[in-house]
């Protein structure tokens, strides 16, 4: 029987997610160089070049996803020293490297058969991985600190699921080689830890993270280092064969934000910072962290920032930015337009709305709990307050030329966590 369908429905979709900032992924630098990952291969056949060149006729350079440039390093098997060159230019035919202008000149005459093998500039060497011994596999050592950092942080209980290691040929070069990493895409890390001990090294990163919306979590025994970074996190430590800052990191991370707060946790093969009585209250006084001994147990103590700002209020703040600028970009991208009227602020409105939602949900703001709770919140669930403007007349006339909305405005509090009980009571007979 033939069927007359008049009804056409078509329904799209425009819900296009977003990735979303993840707060979950450490970065751990360090200046070892993993010999696996910078070893690009070997030109044989070489020839054309005798005593005091500083040329190389190569018959072709077979690696051409990783050319051979201008500054990577190569030896020269055989000759005298084994000194390391540098090139300082290339020629190529066919887009095959023919010619390598070198620095310094042969220390002497070589077999036309040599093998010359070159070995890149690792400056942007960076890899995630799910296992400490993955490290072992890309030519770390099991005596490294990278290794032992990864390994620390894998211990901790909830697990991360990855880590990220980045090499450095030095701490001076942290700033600019870090900038290097997030501008070729390598940015989803949150956490900034480094291998060095050194107060000025942590200096160095100190300085740098502070400058990005990112935390920095180090660990020393110098008990003469100074900061005020409202995102660094120092943890002073006597063992010098423990890594306070890895274990911190590695319990955390993987937690969601709003959930965890950073003191009072035991970390697996961390114990006491071993600092005396008079020591530790010099430290905590300044903001430093330790690892102390709480009912008989080591924990770490007291989960600030050098600022004296709670980490875990620096890490909501963070999150709350975040997941406002997706949510408005989220609006944007997935509404052919958001209309400059009063309509175009009930969407911008609900958006934010939801964030807040979500944040409470999760821990980040408080809820409305008691009757005195409600002065903080303007829809009575969370403790937040929106404000935005009420018409598109409140919108000041240069604004509406920019097509800007605003103002937009609110107060919210974070949810945080106890620290300390102060208990005071009277016995009687």
């Amino acid at each position: 029987m033939s069927e007359i369908n008049n009804i056409n429905i078509n329904i799209s979709l425009n819900t296009l997610p977003l990735s979303q900032k993840g707060f979950g992924l450490p970065l751990i630098v360090g200046t070892t160089q993993p010999s696996n990952l910078d070893l690009v291969g070997a030109i044989n056949n070489v020839a054309g070049y005798s005593l005091d060149d500083d040329t190389i006729a190569v018959d072709g350079f077979a690696d051409s996803a990783n050319p051979i440039a201008e500054g990577d390093k190569f030896t020269i098997a055989g000759e005298t020293g084994s000194p390391e060159h540098t090139v300082v230019s290339t020629t190529k035919t066919g887009g095959v490297t023919t010619e390598i202008l070198f620095t310094p000149a042969l220390a002497g005459a070589v077999s036309d058969d040599a093998v010359v093998t070159v070995v890149k500039e690792t400056q942007d060497v960076y890899v995630e991985v799910t296992d400490a011994d993955d490290l072992l596999q890309l030519g770390y050592g099991s005596s490294d600190a990278e290794y032992k950092m990864a390994q620390t942080m894998f211990s901790q209980s909830p697990r991360i699921e990855k880590l990220a290691v980045c090499y450095i040929p030095s701490f001076s070069e942290l700033a600019t080689k870090i900038a290097e990493l997030r501008n070729s895409g390598k940015d989803a890390w949150y956490y900034l830890l480094i291998t060095s001990r050194a107060k000025a090294d942590i200096a160095i990163a100190d300085t740098y993270i502070n400058t990005l919306e990112k935390i920095g979590v180090f660990a020393s025994s110098d008990q003469t280092i100074t900061s005020s970074g409202e995102r660094t996190m120092i943890f002073i430590t006597n063992k010098t064969s423990e890594y306070p800052d890895a274990a911190m990191v590695g319990k955390v991370a993987g937690e969601q934000v709003g959930q965890v707060s950073w003191d009072s946790k035991q970390l697996n093969g961390i114990t006491n910072s071993n600092v005396t009585v008079s020591e530790q209250s010099t430290l905590l006084a300044a903001n430093f962290n330790l690892i102390r001994e709480m009912g008989g147990v080591d924990v770490s103590w007291e989960g600030k920032t050098m600022s004296g700002q709670y980490i875990d209020s620096i890490i909501s703040k963070d999150y709350l930015k975040a997941r406002f600028i997706e949510a408005l970009q989220s609006l944007k991208i997935n509404n052919k337009k958001v209309p400059f009227d009063n309509r175009g602020i009930g969407m911008t409105e609900a958006s934010m709305r939801n964030v807040f939602d979500d944040a409470g949900l999760n821990g980040v703001i408080k809820p409305v709990l008691v009757e005195d709770d409600r002065q903080y919140s303007d829809l009575g669930k969370y403790q937040y307050v929106l404000t935005l403007p009420g018409s598109i007349s409140e919108i000041s006339t240069a604004n509406r030329s920019n097509r800007i909305i605003s103002p937009i405005k609110f107060t919210a509090k974070l949810s945080g966590s106890i620290n300390t009980f102060v208990i005071n009571g009277s016995l009687e007979v």
